[in-house]
């Protein structure tokens, strides 16, 4: 498959920081669990059961990246390069607090498009990021003027396996009549204003 614009990951606050999907996929896992405390009575075959929770949902997949250019139109034809490096870095940065003021703030929340089947806001819960080994490592820009090109430049690989988990946040908790058979009225209240930031 192509690449895969419909699908990507952006922060909500800014969505100049935008990574989209390369290839699609190969499993993508959605989970959503219900809590219940049970309580055992005499006589019967089976505890009684009591709704205490839900838990949030989340969203389980591994993004291959490569090295790759993309073609823009702004206003003329334009190469702009896609580092594996920089995508990982981007990615990673979604765990990382913001410091503003010198005080802590959390991570940012991003949007998880993929095409209309999901449009969610979610926090990046982890990022695993594994370069098989057979990987072709390459020499890409040099970061240290003057020094020969194998002691000042920056090594970077071509390849790489990013594995996130997302878990959605909602501005509101959705209930039954909202996610369930009458269709996908939760879109509103998770993405918010998202339109106007995409």
């Amino acid at each position: 498959m192509g690449r895969f614009s419909t699908a990507f990951i952006v922060a909500k606050d800014d969505p100049t920081i935008r990574v989209e999907f390369q290839i699609f996929p190969d499993d993508l896992v959605i989970s959503k669990s219900a809590e219940y405390n049970s309580y055992p009575v005499v006589g019967r075959s089976e505890p009684y059961r009591v709704y205490s929770h839900s838990n949030p949902q989340t969203y389980t997949f591994t993004l291959p990246f490569v090295e790759s250019i993309s073609v823009e139109d702004d206003p003329f034809p334009i190469v702009v390069p896609i580092f594996v490096g920089h995508t990982v870095a981007v990615l990673n940065s979604f765990t990382y607090p913001q410091y503003l003021g010198g005080l802590a703030k959390a991570p940012p929340l991003v949007y998880f498009v993929v095409g209309s089947y999901i449009m969610e806001q979610c926090i990046v819960r982890s990022v695993v990021v594994t370069h098989p080994r057979e990987t072709f490592w390459g020499i890409d820009v040099p970061i240290i003027p003057g020094l020969p090109v194998e002691l000042g430049a920056a090594l970077s690989p071509y390849y790489g396996l990013v594995s996130l988990q997302l878990e959605v946040v909602n501005n509101e908790a959705p209930g039954f009549e909202e996610v369930g058979y009458y269709g996908f009225g939760f879109l509103n209240n998770a993405l918010g204003s998202m339109g106007s930031n995409l």
